[in-house]
């Protein structure tokens, strides 16, 4: 299977869409994401097995994530997205 990007509703730091990006067959697969756009990727700390190969299951992990790491907050902040 491929590389799959998929859409949800994010709302923080004046962003509505959060996308990801991820091979859900492959464990190893890195789980990537991007605010408003799918055209610039920033890596998480995840994999597709923390998500256990789901789509929603992988929202929420990157979600709350991108919610409690202040230096991921600081960064998004400071790069005005």
């Amino acid at each position: 299977m491929a590389v799959s990007i998929r859409k949800g509703k994010w709302g923080h730091w004046g962003h509505s869409s959060l996308y990801l990006k991820a091979d859900m067959s492959q464990a190893s697969s890195p789980i990537w994401y991007s605010l408003d756009s799918p055209d610039d990727w920033d890596s998480t700390v995840f994999q597709v097995a923390d998500a256990r190969h789901s789509w929603p299951k992988a929202f929420s992990l990157v979600k709350s994530w991108l919610k409690g790491n202040p230096s991921t907050e600081e960064l998004l902040r400071a790069c005005g997205r």
